[in-house]
């Protein structure tokens, strides 16, 4: 038997309630399917309008983990729940459904009494108040989505408030002060020097909005940061990892542990951050830390990020950016090819319809690529690169129309949530890393869509 956490035990209220709400959630279900569609969000949503307190009662001796931050939670909970899996099966919300009717969703098809799930950064209170989670993830915060989210001083406190109430275990990226600052009056927290790859929203002193001094830029894995006004400094790591180059050999130093090698499959510094995080995260729930290693390394796409498509002789490169802290991850990534680059932008309800946050993105660092701006906001790309002085077309049309612009051969391909879904949907059986999908498995999984 394993010996990982045990769960949370509570009375479950209200059984006939319950009863009504599985099976509505079922029919509602099947429904989906009918109809084309993987079900992924709506069962939930329908359970939980009928019965409010089903998804606490769903978490009812389950040890679950609960992931949020701007950028990383699918990633990480990929990583988690494969380094969960050995001790047996383990729910999770893959898809990225992550608002509460998701996470309801993801344990109604489940009977595992372990569970790793994504949640947005705007639920995460919601979700920590109804699951009473075994350990949390504070991953990172930085601007995205503003006319849904808000500042994220904002989406801080509220963090803040519900973290500090909490009896979960708590790990946090100490490279974040956002995150800092929403879990220090937590007498159980786990520091992992995750890294930051942007800065301009944890250059403000949380605790006194005074200017901070960093050591941490973008693409860097890890760095201190301290306010030389009131003293606030980065909490030393727990956990730590070493080199910090994106594309060299990399190593996991934790409590009690000799240095571990940290080798992801999955590319770049941001990913050397969302492996240590889950590592991190299983060892608190008592999973050895070089088994959680292996499994959450060997996790090589998430959601068809990542993926590879062949198309007509050109190979594209499939990846999602959908805020400044993402595109900054993403550029960095990529600064060491030369092929062409589509952007792809919707700025659909999935996405935030505002995009102003586009001219936060460092797109000068594309100047000597060839660049196509295409999606439903092609044009507010266009205007942005041309700011940029990227040479660049802008093409109205679908992906693969899109593509025949470009010649044969290496292409990347950047899009937001949408544009990125489209694209894996258009691409979907060409897809050679992922297995091949249909629009249904793709569809919009967030839980203000059906």
């Amino acid at each position: 038997m394993s010996d990982i956490a045990a769960p949370i035990t509570r009375r479950p209220e209200r059984p006939g309630r319950a009863t009504v709400a599985t099976a509505a959630a079922s029919v509602t279900r099947w429904a989906c399917k009918l109809a084309g569609h993987a079900g992924q969000v709506l069962p939930g949503r329908v359970a939980l309008r009928i019965n409010p307190a089903y998804l606490a009662e769903l978490s009812s001796n389950r040890t679950i983990a609960l992931v949020s931050g701007t950028n990383g939670k699918t990633t990480t909970t990929a990583m988690l729940a494969a380094a969960l899996r050995p001790h047996g099966p383990v729910a999770s919300n893959a898809s990225g459904a992550n608002m509460l009717g998701g996470l309801a969703t993801a344990l109604l098809d489940s009977h595992a009494g372990r569970a790793a799930l994504e949640v947005d950064e705007q639920y995460l209170p919601s979700a920590m108040r109804e699951i009473r989670p075994a350990a949390v993830l504070l991953l990172n915060l930085s601007r995205d989505q503003l006319d849904r989210v808000g500042e994220t001083r904002a989406t801080a406190q509220r963090w803040r408030e519900t973290v500090a109430g909490s009896d979960a275990a708590i790990i946090a990226n100490a490279d974040d002060p956002l995150v800092c600052w929403t879990a220090e009056r937590h007498p159980r927290v786990t520091w992992v020097a995750a890294g930051r790859v942007w800065g301009p929203d944890g250059s403000i002193c949380p605790w006194c909005i005074h200017p901070l001094d960093t050591a941490a830029g973008p693409g860097t894995a890890s760095g201190g940061w301290r306010c030389g006004h009131c003293g606030a400094t980065r909490p030393d790591p727990d956990w730590t990892i070493t080199p910090t180059e994106p594309h060299g050999n990399a190593s996991l130093r934790g409590p009690h542990h000799a240095a571990l090698p940290l080798r992801p499959a999955l590319p770049g510094a941001v990913n050397l951050g969302n492996a240590a995080m889950a590592i991190a995260a299983a060892a608190t729930l008592n999973v050895p830390a070089p088994q959680a290693l292996r499994a959450a390394c060997e996790i090589d796409e998430v959601s068809g990020r990542y993926a590879t498509a062949h198309d007509d002789g050109r190979t594209v490169w499939l990846l999602l950016a959908k805020n400044p802290a993402g595109w900054a991850a993403t550029l960095d990534l990529i600064a060491d090819r030369d092929d062409p680059v589509i952007i792809s932008i919707n700025a659909a309800q999935a996405d935030g319809h505002d995009t102003s946050w586009l001219y936060d993105v460092p797109f000068e660092q594309l100047r000597a690529r060839l660049v196509i701006a295409t999606g439903a906001r092609a044009d507010d790309v266009g205007v942005r690169l041309g700011y940029a002085d990227v040479p660049h077309r802008t093409v109205h049309a679908g992906i693969r129309q899109v593509l025949r612009e470009l010649p044969t051969g290496t292409i990347t391909l950047i899009g937001d949530y949408t544009s990125f879904r489209d694209a894996r949907t258009a691409l979907g059986a060409r897809l050679t890393s992922v297995p091949a999908t249909t629009p249904g498995a793709v569809e919009d999984t967030r839980d203000h869509a059906a």
